[in-house]
C-alpha cells in the first residue's frame, strides 16, 4: 500500500524544479516519492527537453514517453517564461513560499537569468538551493555544456579504466551516471533541510556529474594515489583469480561464480564441470600458481561450461551448492522474484497507459510507504493552480496568459 503524501516526511515541503533532463530533476523527484509537493517549471514551446528524447540519438523507442514517466512521476508542470519581467516577478513570488530550488543549469546562465543562489536568497533566506554541474562550481570549464556519458563516465577515469586491455572504450547507457549522481544532490538538500531546522537559515548545496563519477571508482583513484598497481576489469586475469570473469554456456549467457578466493575455485569447479585431473594438477595446488596459471585454468573450466546451456549449470550449481549471478537481461530483471519481493517496480498511476509499473527511488524507511507514483504532467498542465496555490492572483494569473508569458492546458 501506498502512503497519503500528507502523512509522509516531506508532506510539507515545497520544491521548484528549475532542471532539465535528468541529473537535477531526479533529485526532485526522490523527493516526490516521500510527499514533497513538486512543480516543474518549463519554458514554454517545448518545455524540458527531456520531454523529446524518446527514440532520439539512439535512445530506446517506446510507445510510451518512458524518459518522461520516469524521472517526472508526482510532479506539476508550470510553463512560463521567466525571461520575461512579468514572469519573473511571478517567479520570485513563488520562490518566496517555496523551501527548495533544485537546478542543473549552468553557473553563468543561472546568473544572467538572476536565479542563483545569491539572487534568490534575497526574497528567500530560507531557501536551499540545491545546484547539480558537469565539472564543478570553479575553474575554467564551470560552464561547459556537460552529461553523464562525458563528466561522470569519460572524464572521471571510469571509461577509460572499464576498458578492456586492447579494446576500444566502452560507451555508457544513458542516464546511469545522472541518477547515481541525483543521490548525492537528493542527499545534501536533506542535510541542509535538517540544518534549516536549527539554524533558520537556508544555504547552497551543490556536486557535480565528474565529482560523482570519482567518488563510484574511488577505490580504484585511492588506489592509484597510494601507487598501486592497477588491474583493469578484463579478462587478462592480472589478479590472478580465474573465477574473477564471466563464463559463457552453450546459449549465450554469461554468470560468473562467487568466488573470491582463488584457492576455493579448483576443488569447486573440479567436481562441478567433472574433471578430478584439476586437483591433481600441481599448476592448480597453491596460490602463487594459481595466479600464474589463471588464464590457463579458466580455458579449462570455460570449454567445458561453454558445451551446456545455462539452465543445465544452474541446475548442477545448485545442486553443488556453487554460488553464482547471472548476467540478468532486461526482461529478467523486471520480472526477478527477489527484486519484486522488495518492491523495486511499484505499481503506477497510469491507468491509460502501457507501462503500469515503474521504478522505485532506492532509499526505504520501514513502516512507511512512498506516494504511490503519479503520472507525468504534460506542459503547462498545473500553470493555473499553481500559481494560485503560491498566491498569484486570478486576474494576474489570466493577465500572464494572455501576454504570452504563462501557458496553461
Amino acid at each position: 500500500m501506498m502512503a497519503d503524501s500528507k502523512t509522509l516526511p516531506l508532506s510539507d515541503i515545497k520544491v521548484l524544479d528549475m532542471g532539465n533532463w535528468i541529473a537535477g530533476p531526479a533529485a526532485a523527484t526522490v523527493m516526490s516519492d516521500f510527499g514533497a509537493d513538486v512543480i516543474k517549471i518549463e519554458p514554454l514551446g517545448i518545455g524540458d527537453q527531456y520531454r523529446h528524447i524518446n527514440g532520439a540519438n539512439g535512445m530506446h523507442t517506446a510507445d510510451e514517453n518512458y524518459p518522461w514517466l520516469l524521472t517526472s512521476r508526482n510532479k506539476r508542470s508550470l510553463a512560463i517564461d521567466i525571461k520575461q519581467a512579468d514572469g519573473y516577478q511571478a517567479l520570485l513570488t513563488m520562490v518566496e513560499g517555496a523551501d527548495v530550488v533544485i537546478t542543473n543549469f549552468r553557473p553563468a546562465l543561472l546568473e544572467k537569468l538572476k536565479v542563483d543562489y545569491k539572487h534568490l536568497t534575497e526574497r528567500n533566506p530560507r531557501l536551499i538551493f540545491g545546484h547539480m554541474t558537469g565539472f564543478g562550481q570553479k575553474g575554467a570549464e564551470a560552464n561547459d555544456v556537460a552529461f553523464d556519458r562525458t563528466s561522470w563516465w569519460a572524464r572521471s577515469g571510469l571509461m577509460d579504466f572499464m576498458r578492456p586491455t586492447g579494446e576500444p572504450t566502452r560507451t555508457s547507457t544513458v542516464g546511469i551516471g545522472d541518477n547515481a549522481a541525483a543521490m548525492s544532490l537528493f542527499g545534501g538538500v536533506m542535510m541542509a533541510l535538517f540544518e534549516r531546522e536549527h539554524t533558520g537559515k537556508g544555504r547552497e548545496v551543490h556536486t557535480s556529474l565528474v565529482a560523482n563519477g570519482a567518488w563510484s571508482h574511488g577505490l580504484t583513484l585511492q588506489a592509484t594515489m597510494a601507487g598501486g598497481k592497477l588491474q583493469r576489469l578484463d579478462s587478462t586475469f592480472d589478479t590472478g583469480n580465474a573465477f574473477g570473469v564471466a563464463f559463457c554456456t552453450a546459449d549465450d549467457r554469461w554468470f560468473s561464480f562467487w568466488i573470491h578466493d582463488p584457492m576455493e575455485g579448483p576443488s569447486l569447479v573440479a567436481a562441478m564441470i567433472d574433471e578430478p585431473a584439476i586437483l591433481q594438477d600441481e599448476r592448480f595446488t597453491d596460490p602463487e600458481s594459481i595466479r600464474e596459471h589463471a588464464q590457463v585454468l579458466y580455458d579449462i573450466v570455460q570449454a567445458k561450461i561453454a558445451l551446456k546451456s545455462f539452465a543445465e549449470w544452474q541446475q548442477v550449481m545448485d545442486e553443488l551448492g556453487i554460488r553464482h549471478v547471472v548476467a540478468s537481461s532486461q526482461e529478467e530483471v523486471l520480472k526477478d522474484p527477489q527484486l519484486l519481493e522488495n518492491g523495486i517496480f511499484p505499481e503506477m498511476d497510469n491507468p491509460n497507459g502501457i507501462a503500469q509499473n515503474t521504478i522505485d527511488s532506492p532509499i526505504n524507511l520501514p513502516g512507511l510507504d512512498k506516494v504511490k507514483p503519479r503520472l507525468a504532467p504534460e506542459l503547462g498542465q498545473h500553470s493555473i493552480e499553481v500559481l494560485k496555490q503560491y498566491g498569484l492572483p486570478k486576474e494576474e494569473i489570466q493577465r500572464l496568459i494572455d501576454k504570452g508569458i504563462v501557458s496553461a492546458l
